[in-house]
């Protein structure tokens, strides 16, 4: 299917004004402003920055993660929330566009509440070239159930090897694993007898057309939140470059 960007959604006044819209907008007064000192306050200490394919974290310097915003993007006039997640613990997960002039940026972001606090642990902006992206929704559904199939047939192996990149990352409270072998071992609970999970996707957004970010719900022993950025393979397939979850 072709996904059309509704550039319409960035009006002054969103109708669907959230809690994550407002966060969001305090974060781009501050960004416009210069505001450094209120703008590090919104990021957690050991929070990363997707970009490019690679994921970068600075857990005594979150300016260095601000200047690569700033360097790589422009002013932000604006944002449209598209999809959310909300956990029991309060935590967000949120989809949506930032707009520059006339430039127009995905977003994906994790927002974990700390005791009352919304602060960004995870992120990542890309800009977009295209209004019309091919959004593969079943190719990206069936690599889901895959997910699923492997995890709940305890088997952490076939299921990083078959469903995530070689080079893929698996970033958790400040840690980044790279790569399957060490992925694989985080995810050795999955080999206990009693684990079953289930995913529910939330929503998708295409940011190329190579690349689509994801967020959901997962349920297990009990429920949490999942964010995904799935990348196309030189041999067509779809496979995940990043997982993070609350």
């Amino acid at each position: 299917m072709i996904y059309k960007i509704l550039f319409f959604l960035f009006l002054p006044v969103l109708a669907f004004s959230q809690a994550s819209n407002e966060l969001q907008q305090k974060w781009i007064d501050y960004l416009n402003a210069g505001n450094d000192i209120a703008l590090q306050e919104m990021y957690l200490d050991q929070a990363g920055l997707y970009s490019e394919g690679g994921l970068f974290t600075n857990q005594k310097k979150k300016a260095e993660i601000l200047k690569r915003i700033k360097n790589e993007f422009g002013p932000f006039e604006g944002y449209a929330q598209l999809f959310q997640t909300k956990g029991n613990q309060g935590h967000l997960m949120t989809l949506g566009y930032l707009r520059g002039g006339e430039k127009v940026y995905a977003t994906i972001i994790a927002w974990r509440k700390v005791k009352g606090e919304y602060k960004k642990e995870f992120e990542s902006i890309a800009y977009l070239t295209s209004s019309d992206i091919v959004l593969p929704s079943e190719e990206l559904d069936l690599m889901r159930r895959e997910w699923e199939k492997h995890s709940n047939n305890h088997d952490p192996k076939t299921l990083i090897e078959k469903v995530y990149s070689p080079q893929s990352h698996y970033f958790n409270q400040g840690r980044i694993d790279q790569g399957r072998e060490i992925i694989i071992k985080r995810y050795n609970y999955m080999t206990m007898d009693s684990w079953t999970i289930r995913l529910e996707k939330a929503g998708l957004i295409p940011v190329s057309d190579n690349q689509v970010w994801e967020i959901g719900k997962y349920y297990s022993t009990g429920e949490g939140q999942y964010l995904l950025i799935w990348e196309k393979q030189s041999d067509g397939e779809w496979q995940i470059a990043l997982d993070f979850n609350f």
